[in-house]
């Protein structure tokens, strides 16, 4: 819950939806639509039907 007001009050945390089908190169998602979010310039996430995931270092 306090993820979902941080998203929207908190102006150190910044998102992008990126859609299969904008997406140049091989896919690498099961779902055809996931959003990337920055929080406080320190990690990243990326977010899948309503599921927050860590990214690594080998994520691009």
């Amino acid at each position: 819950m306090l993820d979902e007001v941080q998203r929207k009050v908190n102006p150190e945390y910044k998102s992008k939806k990126i859609l299969k089908s904008e997406y140049k190169g091989d896919w690498p998602f099961y779902a055809e639509e996931v959003i990337i979010e920055c929080r406080r310039s320190h990690w990243c996430i990326v977010i899948i039907d309503g599921f927050d995931y860590a990214s690594n270092g080998l994520a691009k």
